[in-house]
């Protein structure tokens, strides 16, 4: 979905409000290169983190630059349970 949504081809983000992955640039120890990952917090332990934010602020704050709308949805309503249970809690309807 993420690839996705950087190439162009989602028109609508939906994105469970409590998503549990972290959008990390980190940085290689030996080798100073830098990547961007998108982890569980736990996850972050091999290399050095140099920024993270939550993956769904920072979708809130950048879905429009890839020309998507985005909807958010809570676990709360049985819908969203089954969203967040089948889907994994972030899926795009495609142009």
């Amino acid at each position: 979905t993420l690839a996705a949504l950087e190439a162009g081809a989602i028109a609508t983000l939906i994105v469970h409000d409590e998503l549990a992955v972290v959008r990390a640039t980190l940085r290689h120890p030996q080798t100073n290169n830098e990547r961007v990952a998108h982890l569980s917090p736990e996850d972050l332990a091999d290399d050095e983190v140099v920024d993270q934010m939550p993956l769904v602020e920072w979708l809130v704050q950048h879905h429009r630059r890839h020309g998507a709308a985005i909807e958010l949805v809570s676990a709360a309503s049985e819908l969203g349970s089954r969203f967040v249970r089948g889907i994994g809690g972030i899926g795009g309807l495609r142009r």
